[in-house]
């Protein structure tokens, strides 16, 4: 199994890395969604060849009202419908793209976050130990309210309006003269040039702003989780004046931003106006002097409006599209980090057995300036129960960790019943294991779905059995609630003892063949913890067990105790063996004893 390196999620990218990564997602595989697109764009070339023909039609009516004849009333009634039907279908072009995209967009978001979410679940246990919760969920919330705006913006808004402005120009060209499709071409020219240059400078401030407005989203949710710490220490005032300071940052940036985005917006329309003064200009002095007549006149405005109309829209949206790119940026800068254990390229499936568990000169260390074990070897006889005891910092969750293949060893191996499980298929291994932690953390739902979390497919009869086991069936029946118990953020509403029965309840339910218990009774009552290791004893008769212990009385009975210090194995051996030997356990069951 091999680890990428972790990378930083606040690259910054460019129009072409993220069209490239969104094309996928907005386009689809099935053929529904393919004739869907079909339809829009169709939809696309008829409002634009709608939007150029209403003008026209104008002018040849303004024509027919200057003529007296009587047969111009039945040409005028014909061109006045045809002026409603076109006004009327251009619009209905627009609603129909929605209708046909909108569903498409919000798919892609769906999938999207999905992925994200998906790519979060699967990223290596050093990523989520250095993770910032709160700029992960921000991202991922950009995404849901930016993403079809910038596909709506840069598909159905820039790309039409685009095409429809050169067009325009082109028959303003064509009809009057070199002089208006070159005015209004160098105005869209001008236009352009002040929009991505203006986006460029004012997204700089943007960009900023999103990167505070994350970070203090992760500052509030880390002290809302943290709010019995700030009680304990009376830091309400250091936590607000903290939050005060950032936020304080952020409304500096994201006022520097809008006022950015403000001079770029004023720019572009002083570019309109004079473009927009100059055509004018010039169709007047033309018309004075009788090179075109009142209709041409009428149809060079309405073609300018219509120029105008669209290209004042088209700042605004080409600024929003180019923002929402800047907000989802993070989040798509996700789907990049490539710190996954993956397995290898010939991993097999992990064979049937007695779990016989084997360290072989194993070293691991998170850095290189931080060594946790050192050439580590020992056996975990198969079905039986083998302990771990040691001070803390010893490494002996670190051991847990390793066999549970959250880390991959620095150097040495670890086998399953004679399989190096770096050949192996990680999930498989994962999925025999039940794990037991000293910190449990439960979800905030209900008392019944935390049970359920280790196997979501038992029935409601082996969830009873587990709590009987556990000695929570007296706890449910004195809620109110009983199993539709809401546990809280964190399970913050129950006690420590009662999370950690619902953890071991949780862990038998998956019926895993190899248990590791990581000091798993430490925030029980001395009685309560008495009763549930004999019914763990039961529970794990016959299965291979590693228990992870501080209380040495609770591990007498295990087959064999392993005794770490400072990352290495200082003694090993049965209980009556380490108490002749006189070493470090001896030492640490005389000061236990004598604290009782």
């Amino acid at each position: 199994m091999t680890r990428a390196n972790t990378q930083n999620f606040d690259n910054t990218r460019n129009y072409p890395d993220y069209v490239k990564m969104l094309i996928p997602y907005l386009i689809g595989d099935d053929f529904s969604t393919k004739l869907k697109w079909g339809v829009a764009f169709f939809s696309i070339v008829a409002s634009i060849c709608l939007g150029l023909g209403v003008p026209l039609i104008l002018k040849w009516l303004i024509n027919v009202l200057s003529n007296a004849e009587a047969q111009s009333y039945q040409i005028m009634f014909f061109l006045v419908l045809i002026y409603g039907a076109g006004w009327f279908l251009n619009q209905v072009m627009v609603n129909l793209r929605g209708i046909l995209m909108w569903p498409i967009g919000e798919r892609a978001v769906k999938n999207l976050c999905l992925d994200i979410f998906s790519h979060l679940l699967r990223l290596s246990a050093n990523f989520h130990l250095n993770r910032k919760t709160g700029m992960i969920t921000s991202a991922i919330e950009k995404v849901q309210n930016n993403l079809i705006d910038t596909f709506f913006g840069l598909l159905f808004l820039i790309i039409p309006t685009i095409i429809e402005l050169l067009l325009a120009t082109f028959i303003l060209w064509k009809l009057y003269g070199f002089w208006y499709g070159f005015i209004l071409l160098t105005m869209f020219i001008a236009f352009t040039v002040i929009s991505i240059k203006g986006n460029q400078w004012s997204l700089v401030a943007r960009a900023k702003s999103n990167k505070v407005h994350a970070q203090s989203s992760s500052t509030i949710l880390d002290i809302l989780l943290n709010n019995t710490t700030v009680k304990y220490f009376n830091n309400e005032e250091y936590e607000y004046n903290r939050c005060n300071k950032i936020l304080g940052t952020r409304e500096k940036l994201i006022s520097k931003a809008f006022i950015h985005s403000e001079l770029v917006r004023v720019l572009q329309l002083l570019t309109i106006g004079i473009g927009l003064t100059i055509v004018m200009f010039l169709a007047g002095y033309e018309g004075l002097h009788g090179n075109i007549d009142v209709s041409d006149f009428v149809l060079i405005n309405a073609y300018i409006i219509q120029f105008i109309t669209p290209l004042n829209l088209f700042g605004l949206i080409f600024r929003n599209s180019w923002q929402a790119f800047v907000n989802i940026e993070s989040a798509l800068s996700i789907l990049e980090i490539d710190d996954i254990m993956h397995d290898d390229s010939n991993a097999i499936s992990l064979q049937r057995g007695p779990r016989e568990i084997t360290f072989e000169n194993v070293s691991f260390s998170y850095s290189t300036q931080r060594p946790i074990l050192r050439n580590v070897s020992f056996t975990l006889l198969a079905k039986e129960r083998t302990a771990i005891v040691g001070l803390s910092g010893s490494g002996k969750s670190t051991i847990a960790s390793l066999l549970f293949q959250l880390y991959d060893p620095t150097k040495g191996k670890i086998l399953i019943d004679s399989q190096d499980v770096k050949y192996l298929k990680r999930k498989e291994i994962q999925r025999i294991i039940g794990v037991i932690p000293q910190d449990i953390v439960l979800f905030n739902t209900t008392l019944y779905e935390n049970i359920l979390y280790g196997n979501p497919n038992a029935s409601k009869i082996e969830v009873d059995r587990v709590c009987e086991i556990c000695h929570l069936t007296s706890l449910i029946k004195q809620l109110p609630s009983g199993y539709e118990t809401m546990v809280g953020e964190r399970g913050l509403k129950i006690s420590g003892g009662e999370k950690q029965r619902i953890g071991i309840a949780r862990a038998l339910l998956k019926k895993p063949e190899i248990f590791i218990l990581d000091e798993a009774t430490s925030s029980l009552d001395s009685k309560t913890e008495k009763l549930i290791q004999q019914d763990i004893e039961a529970a794990t008769k016959g299965v291979t067990t590693l228990i992870i212990a501080h209380r040495l009385q609770s591990i007498v009975n295990s087959k064999k105790i392993i005794v770490l210090e400072a990352g290495q194995i200082a003694e090993q051996g049965s209980h009556e063996e380490l108490i002749e030997k006189k070493g470090i356990y001896a030492t640490m069951w005389e000061r236990q004893k004598s604290e009782k």
